[in-house]
Formats: C-alpha cells, structure tokens, sequence
C-alpha cells in the first residue's frame, strides 16, 4: 500500500508555502458562477492538506515540481492520482 497521510484533518504548511485567495463575499463574479473561493498554493515541503468531508468541490493540479493526490471514501482508498 503506498504511503498515505493520515486519515484525519491535516492541515500542514512548510514555512516557505504562500497562499493567496479570494473569496466569493469580495467578488460578485466568482458568487455569480456559484463558486465560494478561488485561491493558489505555492506549497514548499512539508506540505500535506487533508480534508475527510469538504464542504465543496476542489480543483487541484501540480504546476511545478511533483506532488500526489490520494481521494479516500469511508476510510477505504477509492482512487487516486499523481501529477
């Protein structure tokens, strides 16, 4: 079984990560399109977010460098990817 972060909710940032966002109350055009925020990541190592029942929908993708992305349902591994 590959190495999978905790199943708990982890949120760990490396002390060099910057992150910008906006959220959906600052900007009509974002709440127009029904979406609640819109934000970046430049994540430096450590770097692990974990989230067991988002709120709502994410879109992740890994720009420079590598990363893994693990989707668990009910505790079991249902898919996952790597970019």
């Amino acid at each position: 079984m590959p190495n999978l972060p905790p199943l708990t909710e982890t949120t760990v940032d490396g002390p060099r990560t910057r992150r910008w966002f906006l959220e959906a109350a600052a900007c009509p055009e974002l709440a127009a399109c029904r979406i609640a925020r819109l934000g970046f990541d430049e994540a430096c190592a450590p770097y692990c977010g974990v989230r067991l029942r988002p709120d709502g929908s994410f879109f992740l993708d890994c720009v420079e460098g590598h990363g893994r992305i693990s989707l668990a349902v009910s505790l079991g591994l249902q898919g996952g990817g790597s970019s």
